[in-house]
């Protein structure tokens, strides 16, 4: 695919909102088709054996943070074979927006895969952003700065289709808003089709 697609249905609310969208995909990384339930997936090309990948997720929930949270834990527990959790911390994104790290690790096809969660509260819309490689495969810096670009929308603002364009870099993060060091021990399969 000689153009990048990077921007997928989210990024078009920054119309809606001015200048903030509510996730910036990592820079060069290519759009694919999100599975249901997901407003975006973005993969880093040029793996071969399994596409490092950050998916981006919002669901509607009467839960407080905290309690969404806990309660992702117990269901990936429950959900993933050989799940173990690594980092569990409060952090913040955008600017100072308090989120919630974690990072996981399971087993899926005989493979360790490392997963890095952030999610963020806003409204009762819990959004999260999922970044996803094999535990052998490297860490991107641009994968895990992409993390602390995540705002999520309030409900008075839209999310629109957008036309295919290339992604911009990812804003630098404010010092704040870090991402916490990856764990050993890090919700979604490879994507093996990036198109």
């Amino acid at each position: 695919m000689t153009a990048l697609i990077a921007l997928s249905i989210a990024l078009v609310a920054v119309q809606a909102i001015g200048a903030q969208a509510p996730f910036v995909p990592p820079a060069g990384w290519t759009a694919a088709r999100p599975p249901q339930g997901m407003l975006g997936v973005w993969v880093h090309p040029g793996d071969t054996a399994f596409h490092q990948n950050v998916v981006l997720g919002a669901e509607r929930t009467q839960l407080s943070a905290a309690q969404y949270d806990k309660q992702a834990i117990a269901m990936l527990s429950r959900g993933l074979n050989g799940f173990r959790l690594g980092a569990d911390q409060d952090t913040s994104t955008c600017g100072g927006q308090p989120a919630h790290y974690i990072s996981y690790a399971s087993t899926i096809n005989g493979r360790e895969v490392l997963y890095e969660q952030m999610t963020t509260m806003v409204g009762n819309v819990e959004w999260f952003v999922i970044y996803t490689r094999l535990m052998s495969q490297p860490s991107l810096p641009e994968a895990r700065a992409a993390l602390t670009t995540l705002c999520g929308l309030h409900e008075n603002q839209s999310i629109a289709r957008p036309q295919p364009q290339e992604a911009t870099p990812p804003p630098a993060p404010e010092p704040e808003a870090t991402t916490p060091q990856p764990s050993p021990y890090a919700t979604l399969a490879p994507f093996p089709d990036a198109g």
